[in-house]
């Protein structure tokens, strides 16, 4: 069950719907690859649930990588299918490290390269042909244990002035594979608007998550 942190939203949620128990098996840093593979190794402890899914846009080019502060699992399209890689993950991730040391001549150039890569369009199609199968992934898990699922799309803060292209890939992917999905900006334009106040009322500074009370304004 969901106990700590009360003003996080599965902890929200818990209080909100009387007639359910809300467990949260929310990871920080996930991509969604690694949502998804959490989603599949735990939905079977229950008889009977409804799956919340939370994707923050930043999730979809994390699917990309095969190492983000450690090891972690990840898929690949080959052959026309999906197939996972990385696993099983080393027990003893500082042993990979000293053997793989990065090697990293200028960071500067490294940032560099990493700004241009995020725009290029090869990078964008790679990230978003991934994430599709990966979302078709989920769903045919879903429905094969008839698992309803909803979506919940996530923004970081400077993100609700304009529409990117993960937030347009989300919706119209979510829309075609007719998956229900809970478009957060909505809801927290409407309550600034509402308030007359602006959104960064609703995030923690410095590190784009919402604070409490943006996470009252979602759960609600």
């Amino acid at each position: 069950g969901v106990t700590a942190f009360p003003e996080k939203i599965p902890q929200l949620l818990d209080q909100l719907l009387l007639d359910y128990r809300v467990y949260n098996f929310g990871v920080g840093n996930y991509g969604l690859d690694q949502i998804v593979l959490r989603f599949q190794a735990t939905h079977a402890a229950f008889r009977d649930a409804d799956i919340i899914i939370g994707v923050l846009t930043e999730d979809l080019g994390r699917c990309l990588l095969s190492v983000r502060q450690a090891l972690k699992p990840y898929f690949r399209i080959e052959r026309g299918e999906l197939a996972l890689r990385g696993v099983p993950i080393e027990e003893k991730p500082g042993e990979w490290l000293r053997r793989h040391p990065p090697r990293v001549p200028s960071y500067f150039l490294a940032f560099a390269g990493a700004r241009l890569a995020l725009g290029a369009p090869w990078k964008r199609f790679e990230e978003e042909r991934l994430n599709a199968r990966i979302l078709e992934e989920a769903l045919e898990e879903a429905r094969e244990h008839d698992r309803p699922l909803l979506f919940v799309i996530f923004y970081a803060e400077g993100e609700l002035a304009s529409e990117g292209y993960r937030e347009r890939f989300l919706k119209l992917h979510l829309a075609r594979l007719d998956v229900p999905f809970v478009d957060t900006k909505q809801a927290l334009l409407g309550r600034a608007r509402r308030d007359g106040v602006g959104v960064s009322a609703f995030y923690r500074q410095g590190d784009g998550h919402l604070n409490a009370v943006g996470n009252r304004i979602v759960a609600e």
